[in-house]
């Protein structure tokens, strides 16, 4: 299934031909909205790298989540998260001296690292990444290929919510979840299968912008 199949499956389970594409296309938003926030998957994960010499360096445009933030050094630097006040008190203890980042913390759209920077480091992100979204020019991405059911579904439920037809809601929204819930199983087994448990890495909200360049693999 595709991006114009799956408007008119949604037309047809609905039993509505009378869905604007205007607002069919408000509905696959809002359900890509919603599967980001509630599913992680091994192939949202991407890798980003840059050179970095300022405080703050820009997320990339589709980072949902890190799983991993390192130095490229000889040994290979981990960085460990913290939060955005305890990388403050950190600036204050030491008095704001520049040295080989050992922290970072997330503020908004930034990624600042702790301490400041003395020269140039490369900085490689490791991260979940958005699913790409639909469109008339994307016409297909790697979830809708592989669970075109749930895509299915989360956009009917999004539909009913519009239409306020609770009764089909309430049969949409439980086969969202069933299927949310059987993508996180498969993606448990293969994440365990054979290899050890790792600690997940959390991240913050807060706000500041600097603009960096990031190739994306």
């Amino acid at each position: 299934m595709n991006y114009t199949e799956l408007r008119t499956q949604v037309s047809n389970y609905l039993n509505r031909q009378d869905i604007s594409d205007e607002q069919m296309d408000v509905f696959i938003d809002n359900a890509e909205a919603e599967l980001n926030r509630t599913i992680r998957h091994r192939k949202m994960v991407k890798r980003s790298t840059a050179s970095i010499s300022s405080h703050f360096t820009t997320l990339p445009t589709d980072w949902l989540e890190a799983v991993n933030v390192q130095l490229n050094t000889d040994p290979i630097s981990l960085l460990r998260q913290v939060t955005l006040e305890t990388a403050d008190q950190y600036r204050e203890n030491n008095g704001d001296v520049t040295g080989t980042p050992a922290f970072y913390a997330i503020v908004g759209e930034t990624l600042e690292l702790v301490p400041r920077p003395s020269s140039a480091v490369d900085l490689e992100l490791t991260y979940y990444a958005k699913i790409p979204s639909l469109s008339a020019t994307n016409l297909t991405n790697w979830l809708i290929e592989e669970y075109p059911d749930l895509y299915l579904y989360a956009v009917a439920k999004q539909a009913c919510v519009f239409l306020m037809d609770d009764e089909r809601l309430t049969t949409y929204a439980a086969l969202y979840t069933s299927q949310v819930n059987a993508l996180k199983d498969e993606q448990e087994r293969v994440k365990f299968a054979g290899g050890s448990l790792t600690v997940k890495r959390r991240t913050y909200g807060g706000g500041s912008s600097r603009t960096v360049v990031y190739r994306t693999t």
